[in-house]
């Protein structure tokens, strides 16, 4: 049973050990470990909150929205691709680039500018889940796009609804791009370290079999 790896997944893969006898990080051990049980178990945890559940139901929206924006006609992208231990599914595929829509929860966790929406894509490994989709669909070229839509009301609750209520904002101001451009090294990391990831997967697996 060899390791398949999400695209969503590859900041877990990707995250630096602190340990100099161990070449995988705790992050990324608890991750093989969830994968293990995922495969032979059946069981895959759940990590749904109101904040994915917001993303899901606004793709639409977020997606008329940066059309608006960038006077394009893009259309959601629904085809899984899987090749050599890697899957992933973008959400917009054109011929020279990929594209990531992250629909943010309310006014207050926008990043309205740049550098605030480049630290937001560094901390949260969404950098490395573009570079997947660049190696599996070929592309030089990737963006995440954070866009910011209304929130459905039954998913507001106890928050302000002002901040979740931005359809009154110039369309212009409720988008924001990061552009990451294709390395080759960064992808030689990548399969470098599931190479490494595998090995340690077929063990968790091996102990999971013979419990």
């Amino acid at each position: 049973m060899e390791l398949i790896v999400r695209a969503s997944e590859c900041s877990k893969m990707m995250t630096a050990s602190r340990s100099k006898s161990q070449p995988l990080s705790e992050t990324t051990l608890t991750w093989l470990k969830e994968k293990a049980v995922e495969a032979i178990i059946g069981h895959r945890k759940d990590i749904s909150n109101k904040y994915m559940e917001k993303g899901v139901l606004v793709e639409q929206k977020s997606i008329d929205l940066l059309n608006s924006v960038l006077f394009t006609d893009y259309k959601k992208h629904d085809k899984r691709i899987n090749t050599e231990g890697f899957t992933g599914e973008c959400d917009i595929l054109e011929n020279d680039h990929v594209r990531d829509i992250k629909s943010s929860w309310s006014i207050d966790t926008f990043p309205f500018f740049v550098d605030d929406a480049e630290k937001a894509v560094k901390k949260s490994g969404y950098d490395w889940q573009v570079r997947m989709y660049m190696m599996l669909y070929g592309v030089d070229k990737a963006y995440i796009d954070y866009c910011l839509v209304s929130t459905p009301e039954d998913l507001i609750g106890w928050e302000n609804a002002e901040m979740h209520n931005v359809d009154n904002i110039e369309v212009t101001k409720r988008v924001t791009t990061v552009e990451i451009i294709r390395d080759e090294e960064k992808e030689k990391e990548i399969i470098q370290k599931y190479m490494l990831c595998n090995e340690q997967f077929k063990a968790y697996i091996s102990e999971l079999k013979n419990k």
